[in-house]
């Protein structure tokens, strides 16, 4: 099945507001090159983040980019009642060989010598960032993703493109396609999904761009939680009846949040800290179903003080899973997505919030399950 898959509908930003910046990009092939950075970003071997070459098409050969989690994360995962999703490899179908590294950042040749690839590990996964030098670059990109056979996908509100395995478990999530001028104009962009492999599409029709042009999938693991005990309807009408009832933040409201509604959650004080300011802001909700099943998402983002940084963003998805040997019952997996632009939340250190952040998550869905 070919499902087609909108862009960003974000607003136009200049690169440098994206975290991306290209600070050169001259000659062909081995006459020039250029410089991308991103953030938020963490080392390549932070991320777990491996590229490996590979023999096979004619003498140029390509790689692969996996992202593994650490076992410290899979373990803090589990102690909160909730696991991470398995690592999946992602071949850029055009990248050919590695010709540069650092710490933070791979850079691969492609078929074009327009055209370059970079790869950088992010704080859950990995973005692939295909650099345009000129109008005569590709606009069709392609990457195979080695998933299970019969691997499912959905597409949010915002772009995004969740994977799912035959019982409906997550598998990750690609990030919604963008793709930004030198000058921060949005280009249109697009997603298709077909059999394992995901295509980026990039309109450079536009006499009004100004090359490089920067686009970027990025792939990120899931962290879910089971509720066994009710289907997605099911967890839609308790959080719709009372949603703090559930929600175990304070300052949560009693009624479901509305729109650009202003969350005054915060969380503590934890011994021998303070309270922390979690503030936020309701993004949207969705609901949808399709093919029987329902899935239903919200999103909050950071308001001024909040510990994540501005830019800062939560998604948690409720979507349905099934056991093989009994398909027919349905149930509920959480899963939460989250980009947190400060890279030491409330002082603490990232291993020590993240492991407290999934525990909050887990008591959510401990909420739901037995609530």
């Amino acid at each position: 099945m070919l499902q087609l898959i909108p862009g960003s509908a974000a607003p136009a930003v200049g690169l440098s507001e994206a975290g991306v910046s290209v600070d050169s990009f001259a000659g062909r092939g081995s006459e020039g090159g250029l410089s991308v950075t991103a953030t938020p970003a963490v080392g390549l071997s932070e991320a777990g983040v491996s590229v490996d070459s590979f023999a096979g098409r004619g003498s140029e050969g390509g790689l692969s980019v996996t992202a593994t989690p650490s076992q410290d994360l899979v373990d803090a995962a589990a102690e909160a009642g909730g696991r991470i999703t398995s690592p999946i490899q992602i071949t850029p179908m055009f990248a050919t060989n590695v010709v540069g590294e650092s710490v933070d950042i791979v850079v691969a040749g492609t078929v074009d010598d327009n055209t370059a690839l970079y790869v950088q590990g992010t704080q859950a996964g990995v973005r692939l960032m295909t650099v345009l030098g000129d109008a005569n670059s590709p606009s069709s990109f392609d990457y195979a993703l080695d998933v299970p056979e019969g691997t499912s996908s959905q597409t949010s509100r915002d772009g995004s493109l969740s994977l799912y395995d035959q019982e409906g478990r997550s598998l990750g999530q690609v990030g919604a396609a963008w793709a930004r001028d030198a000058n921060g104009m949005s280009l249109p962009t697009h997603y298709e999904w077909a059999d394992g492999i995901l295509t980026q599409h990039v309109d450079l029709t536009s006499p009004e761009i100004v090359f490089p042009v920067v686009a970027d999938p990025a792939w990120s693991y899931s962290v879910g939680w089971m509720i066994e005990t009710r289907t997605v309807q099911q967890v839609r009408a308790k959080l719709y009846s009372c949603f703090n009832c559930y929600f175990p933040v304070a300052g949560a409201p009693h009624n479901f949040p509305v729109y650009n509604q202003f969350l005054p959650l915060e969380v503590g004080p934890i011994p021998g800290t303070f309270a922390m300011n979690f503030n936020c802001y309701f993004d949207w909700v969705d609901y949808w179903q399709y093919d029987g099943d329902a899935w239903f998402e919200y999103e909050f983002s950071a308001a001024p003080g909040h510990i994540d940084g501005l830019g800062s963003i939560i998604v948690f998805q409720f979507h349905p899973a099934w056991s093989a040997s009994n398909p027919s019952n349905r149930y509920t997996e959480l899963t939460v997505n989250a980009t947190i632009m400060n890279d030491n939340p409330g002082g603490l250190g990232r291993p020590a919030y993240t492991a407290g952040a999934w525990y909050t998550w887990g008591a959510f869905a401990g909420n739901l399950r037995t609530g």
